[in-house]
């Protein structure tokens, strides 16, 4: 299991963008990312990420695939368009095979199925910290 103080220490300096409209899901979220990320952004609708994602740099983009405005799919390939090597995690209720295809075409880092559960973010968020590191050294 991971522990809560390290996975704070290993998040130091380093920024996350929320994406998701489901307004209990998103605030029982961003809760727990304000105590690992210096900074964090929430979105409810994919323009508004978007808007938020090119007026700063985000260290991790979590979105969801059903999104008021853009959806995940699109936001996806727009933030590709601005940095290819952006660390992405869909959280979502999908499993259709199309979908999960299309996420892997978009090289998505990881997907998380819905519902969320408590430890996963955490397990989740560790694993993208390691990958992160891994792509700068």
């Amino acid at each position: 299991m991971i522990d809560l103080k390290q996975l704070k220490e290993e998040t130091l300096g380093m920024g996350i963008l929320l994406v998701e409209d489901e307004l209990s899901l998103s605030a029982a979220i961003e809760v727990s990312l304000k105590l690992l990320f210096q900074h964090t952004q929430a979105s409810a609708n994919g323009n508004d990420a978007l808007e938020k994602y090119k007026m700063r740099h985000y260290d991790i983009v979590i979105t969801d695939i059903n999104l008021p405005g853009m959806n995940g799919i699109d936001l996806i390939k727009a933030i590709r368009s601005i940095n290819p090597e952006q660390l992405i995690i869909v959280l979502t209720a999908h499993n259709e095979k199309y979908i999960l295809d299309t996420l892997r075409l978009l090289r998505v880092d990881i997907i998380i199925s819905k519902p969320l559960l408590p430890n996963k973010l955490k397990e989740v968020l560790h694993e993208a910290v390691l990958k992160l590191k891994a792509t700068k050294n």
